[in-house]
């Protein structure tokens, strides 16, 4: 069996789940990766609405940044029997425009493809 959790590098403790999770030695198991990917960054940043009006992310906490956490692939029961296989940083989890606001994200350099998925993103 293949689980993935969220580690918060600094404890060495795993996310229980949640914006507003607490963190302990068994953490909530993930089916596969964009599951932790999604949790970190909801936990690291919030929506908000600026005084423009326009929609953008924030760090929920001045503490937190993506690079405290990273995704740790389990393979195994997951009881006693589990065995760490992988380990990916929270950075390397997204891309450069992933963390940036619609308005500041650099669409220089992309190919073709890959600048047309950018426009097609929702923030």
């Amino acid at each position: 069996m293949t689980y993935w959790k969220l580690r918060d590098r600094r404890t060495g403790l795993f996310s229980t789940e949640g914006i507003d999770a607490e963190f302990d030695s068994q953490g909530r198991a993930f089916k596969n990766k964009i599951g932790v990917k999604g949790s970190m960054f909801h936990y690291v940043y919030g929506f908000q609405i600026d005084d423009d009006g326009v929609r953008r992310f924030h760090q929920r906490r001045e503490h937190d940044s993506i690079d405290d956490f990273e995704a740790v692939r389990f393979e195994g029961n997951r009881g006693a029997g589990h065995n760490e296989a992988e380990v990916i940083a929270g950075r390397q989890m997204f891309t450069h425009n992933q963390l940036l606001n619609k308005e500041d994200r650099d669409l220089d350099g992309l190919s073709s493809s890959e600048l047309a998925a950018e426009r097609r993103k929702q923030f």
